[in-house]
């Protein structure tokens, strides 16, 4: 619930302005199995009041795009 609380805070506020929201953290907490979970369910309450999510990013990116 704190997860789709504050996406949809962020889409208030207008920090996207229209666009998708980009779920990224640092070291990577929500790639952690429950908190994943519960991005996911998060992502699809979201989708269904209209919030589209394009991106979550991965901890294990690829390195060769950065050298």
């Amino acid at each position: 619930m704190e997860i789709e609380r504050q996406a949809k805070a962020v889409a208030a506020y207008g920090i996207m302005r229209g666009r998708p929201l980009r779920f990224d953290s640092y070291p990577h907490p929500h790639m952690i199995p429950l908190v994943f979970d519960a991005l996911c369910d998060a992502v699809a309450a979201l989708s269904a009041q209209g919030i589209d999510t394009e991106f979550i990013r991965n901890a294990r990116d690829p390195l060769l795009p950065y050298i």
